[in-house]
């Protein structure tokens, strides 16, 4: 029988170190291989978040300049319905509408505004006219001649005649009695106005441009201003604009530089115009390739040092124990890179027990490192209203049912204070040496601040600022709805347009803050009188404008009535004594040639007027009596 002869102890030390040796060179490369996996994620993670963090900025630029142009032409269109009205029905400007457009602020965006009639000469005119001037030749004129299209028409860029800066003009045709030609109203909106709108809308270096579908640029900054009625259509814009006609984002050459730009287009609410917003993508994304040199450097760095105690390691045995202590503590190095990036990194196997979590996500947490590895992720940092959704969606990942080896969305966590923290979040598949899905890593920003940002934008962009009521563009924007359902199933529908009498003396008499003061409290008495299903708006300056389906003439007259004796109850108090003040109300009930709700809205207006023309303080159907 042969006994095995056992090791001597220096040679048992020496097979112990030889295996702790290999272990640690393991443990070395695999830390590598994490190091630049996790670098590599997040260096494309930055990049993805920078590019689509200046998307959304380029795509709120575009939907705030969208909404201040829609603003523009939505006051510029109600200037011209007034003009047209009053010199269809009555044959002249009146000295009320004359003062009305004195008063207001169209000198700011409009260089000129004018009646032609049928021989493009002048009938009116804003400002003072050279003798012999004639715009029969202008597109603005030409356009109405043939036919009634019954809308307005935008014309291309021009030097003005009378007012001798560059615009383009908003028309629209009179129509005599028997529905022949009788001239047009038109104004022409300075293309300046635009570019101050924009400079104020932002300070950082960009470029703005306001173009037609015809493919004409009508506005741009003071940097441009050499491009205005050049031709698009041939430019990548347009197909794009073929491919989602609404708004979108993307990159390309600039229109004069060969430089990279980040571009986003929107259209201009119904209005045939797009704007363009566009920035230099270097600019952009420079904060991203510092950082990228960062990551890349510290990586590099990182690996040099690890790469050199490891090829020490393997020459020396007698050095194991130093350089086991060196590669730990580059290991802690290298965690803290990983922690440079703000993210919370988490590991978890395919319990959803958590294998590793860096030092951000710890203090993301409030909790400390040691004591949540080996804990339930979902239990300890998911709310419970959000647990089972994650957890389904958890093992559908895992379990490969999904097809999906990357998933980015919104993530909810729960901190140790009970706080909720809105994350970035993207998670990837961890596989063994064969192949096995072992888990999932995932890191995820803390961007609570930023989506709440985006929550009060959206609230800005829908919500006018005194009242609290929905501003005019999303007012029309939830009405056209409700038109369409009535057009559809031609239900009872009615529109009351109010405004408030002798505004101006009040503002005149007991100042502004008392005038917008009145104004809050008509904006309450709108939400107590009126019902939840009721769509209320601020339409403009004094007047407001309240939709109410499923109502007929009858009983809007009945609604309306309550409101004009709830508003001539209502007492404000002022240093001169309590204000009463009255609302003017017209009413119209849809009608089958009703085809959009802005032209609802005008034959409520027109009553509206009515109702001021005959005493203030009353209610007006269109067509009827007080």
């Amino acid at each position: 029988m042969i006994t095995p002869v056992k090791p001597l102890p220096f040679q048992e030390r020496a097979m112990h170190t030889y295996t702790l040796s290999l272990w640690i060179q393991l443990a070395g490369i695999l830390l590598l291989a994490l190091l630049w996996f996790a670098t590599v994620r997040l260096v494309q993670q930055d990049y993805d978040d920078e590019l689509q963090a200046a998307f959304r900025t380029q795509a709120t630029l575009a939907r705030a300049m969208d909404l201040q142009v829609q603003e523009v032409l939505n006051d510029a269109d109600g200037v011209l319905l007034a003009m047209k009205q009053s010199q269809e029905y009555r044959g002249n400007i009146t000295a009320e509408l004359r003062q009305v457009l004195e008063m207001s602020n169209l000198a700011k965006f409009a260089a000129q505004a004018s009646i032609l009639d049928t021989r493009g000469e002048f009938l009116f005119s804003f400002r003072p006219v050279q003798p012999n001037v004639n715009l029969a030749d202008r597109a603005q004129f030409r356009a109405h001649v043939e036919r009634d299209t019954g809308t307005y028409f935008i014309g291309p860029p021009v030097q003005g005649r009378v007012s001798g800066v560059p615009s383009f003009h908003i028309s629209r045709r009179i129509n005599n009695s028997d529905g022949s030609f009788g001239g047009v109203v038109s104004l022409a909106l300075q293309t300046r106005y635009f570019a101050e709108i924009f400079s104020k809308i932002t300070q950082e270096p960009r470029t703005f441009f306001l173009f037609g579908r015809d493919g004409l640029i009508r506005a741009t900054d003071e940097n441009f201003v050499d491009l205005l009625g050049r031709n698009l259509k041939e430019r990548p814009i347009f197909e794009k604009i073929r491919s989602n006609p609404l708004q979108g984002n993307y990159t390309g050459i600039g229109e004069r530089t060969q430089n990279q730009k980040i571009i986003s287009y929107r259209a201009v609410g119904a209005y045939p115009l797009y704007v363009v917003v566009a920035a230099d993508e270097e600019k952009v994304l420079e904060r991203h390739r510092l950082r990228r040199k960062l990551y890349f450097g510290a990586a590099g760095l990182t690996s040099l040092l690890l790469l050199g105690l490891l090829v020490g390691l393997y020459r020396s045995q007698k050095k194991q124990e130093r350089l086991g202590r060196s590669i730990l503590r580059e290991k802690e190095r290298a965690e803290s890179y990983l922690d440079m990036a703000g993210a919370l990194i988490v590991a978890v196997d395919t319990t959803g027990r958590i294998t590793m979590l860096n030092r951000r996500g710890s203090e993301i947490l409030g909790y400390p490192e040691p004591e949540l590895v080996g804990k339930n992720w979902f239990d300890t940092a998911v709310p419970p209203e959000y647990r089972d959704l994650a957890i389904e969606a958890f093992h559908e990942f895992i379990g490969g049912t999904g097809g999906a080896l990357r998933v980015h969305a919104d993530l909810r966590v729960l901190d140790s204070q009970g706080q909720v923290h809105i994350l970035d979040w993207t998670s990837s598949l961890l596989h063994d040496e064969q192949g096995h899905i072992v888990g999932a890593l995932s890191s995820g920003k803390d961007v609570t601040d930023r989506r709440r940002l985006e929550e009060d934008l959206k609230v800005l962009a829908t919500t006018d600022s005194l009242t609290g009521l929905s501003n005019r563009r999303h007012f029309l924007d939830m009405a056209a709805a409700t038109m369409e359902n009535y057009r559809r199933y031609r239900r009872p529908l009615a529109v009351l347009m109010l405004d408030i009498d002798r505004f101006k003396r009040i503002n005149d008499t007991y100042g502004h803050a008392t005038g917008d003061q009145v104004l809050i409290v008509l904006a309450d008495t709108l939400r107590e009188v009126l019902r939840s299903a009721d769509i209320c708006g601020r339409y403009g300056g004094e007047e407001f404008v309240c939709l109410l389906p499923e109502t007929t003439e009858i009983e809007a007259r009945v609604v309306a009535e309550r409101l004009r004796m709830a508003m001539a109850e209502q007492t404000i108090a002022t240093a001169e004594g309590e204000l009463h003040f009255t609302v003017s109300i017209g009413l119209a009930e849809a009608e089958p040639g009703d085809s959009t709700v802005e032209t609802l809205i005008q034959r409520a207006d027109v009553a509206m007027y009515e109702a001021k023309a005959a005493g203030r303080n009353r209610v007006v159907s269109c067509g009827g009596a007080g």
